[in-house]
């Protein structure tokens, strides 16, 4: 077999080295992008804590949805033993499988499907799995609602404090709906894509819903994400900020294993 002649390793090299730039650009011009949306989680940061500088004063955000990654029902309730037993009949009903409820003997249980957290501030917490399925979270927040008649937010958030989904049920029928993600379409300046999707609205502004821009997302903007979500969940009477550390009285929901 004929190895390649000297034009070829040229052009073989040629084509490399344009790759190569190609690549290292598209990274800067991600990064560069990207690096925006950093300092847009700094201020996130900074708004929910006060300021990177204690001493600054700075106005803090009464935050009651998840501050990372992560599956949450919010219900408003007062009595997490009743919002549990509920939960388990809405997952026998929703995935025909059952779940056990216990008293959690440790503040985390890794064997745990789910986590119903005491009442705080008349709200009831349903940790749920880090990668829980929409389309489950959902059917459960809407059954639930509608078994115990009242409101049952679905928070799934990213771990970038900018994207995720929040879904608001009130007896059984979904009333609102935002979503917010980034796509990376290509590896140029304008790759870096956001979407948005929004429902519901007339329904949360008789709520007292005051709708950010559509483009919140951008680097070049100062409005928290999710921001103007948090203050319609606050108006709904949900509020489980400043949860303790150390939590007393969780029930831990596990799946039953099916007999082989």
């Amino acid at each position: 077999m004929r190895g390649p002649n000297a034009a070829d390793k040229a052009k073989r090299i040629g084509s490399l080295a344009v790759t190569t730039v190609l690549v290292i650009f598209g990274a800067y011009v991600l990064y560069h992008k990207w690096s925006k949306r950093v300092s847009g989680v700094a201020s996130l940061v900074s708004a929910i804590t006060g300021s990177d500088d204690p001493g600054s004063g700075g106005p803090q955000i009464h935050w009651t949805l998840p501050e990372d990654d992560g599956g949450v029902l919010l219900v408003k309730s007062t009595n997490h033993t009743i919002v549990a037993k509920a939960f388990a009949d809405a997952f026998s009903q929703v995935t025909r499988q059952t779940l056990t409820i216990t008293a959690a003997t440790d503040q985390y249980d890794e064997d745990a499907s789910f986590a119903v957290y005491p009442a705080h501030k008349k709200a009831v917490s349903i940790i749920g799995p880090m990668e829980w399925p929409e389309p489950q979270a959902s059917a459960l927040a809407a059954a639930l609602s509608k078994q115990l008649n009242t409101v049952v937010v679905v928070a799934l958030m990213g771990d970038d404090a900018e994207s995720g989904l929040v879904s608001i049920y009130e007896n059984g029928e979904r009333r609102f709906f935002l979503k917010r993600w980034y796509q990376i379409t290509s590896l140029s300046e304008d790759g870096l894509k956001e979407f948005m999707e929004r429902d519901g609205e007339a329904w949360a502004k008789e709520h007292g819903y005051v709708p950010s821009p559509a483009k919140v997302l951008t680097g070049d903007t100062d409005a928290v994400p999710f921001e103007d979500v948090n203050d319609l969940v606050l108006k709904l009477g949900i509020d489980t900020s400043d949860i303790p550390d150390e939590v007393k009285g969780i029930l831990v929901l596990k799946q039953n294993t099916p007999a082989p």
